[in-house]
């Protein structure tokens, strides 16, 4: 899984049993809502108060797990339109 060298990541996954094999890299089990296990006002509640709590300096999973990637990606288009003629 990765991370980002930017920002927290919060990661919330909603397939159970990819949860229950990465539970140390997901932040939110939203499995629990098809399992009926958890309301998903249960599980909102929860992403609210780990991105709350992130907000107070708590690390994410992945911020936890030292993942810090970073990728910068990028396009290159031909000018368009009349404001690409003038010149």
């Amino acid at each position: 899984m990765v991370g980002s060298a930017i920002s927290p990541v919060v990661k919330v996954c909603a397939n159970p049993d990819t949860y229950r094999r990465m539970s140390g890299d997901m932040d939110v089990d939203a499995g629990r809502i098809l399992e009926d296990a958890a309301t998903l006002d249960e599980v909102g509640a929860e992403i609210v108060d780990v991105i709350a709590d992130c907000l107070h300096g708590e690390p994410t999973k992945s911020e936890a797990l030292g993942h810090q990637e970073f990728q910068l990606g990028y396009k290159t288009f031909e000018p368009i339109g009349p404001a690409c003629l003038a010149g």
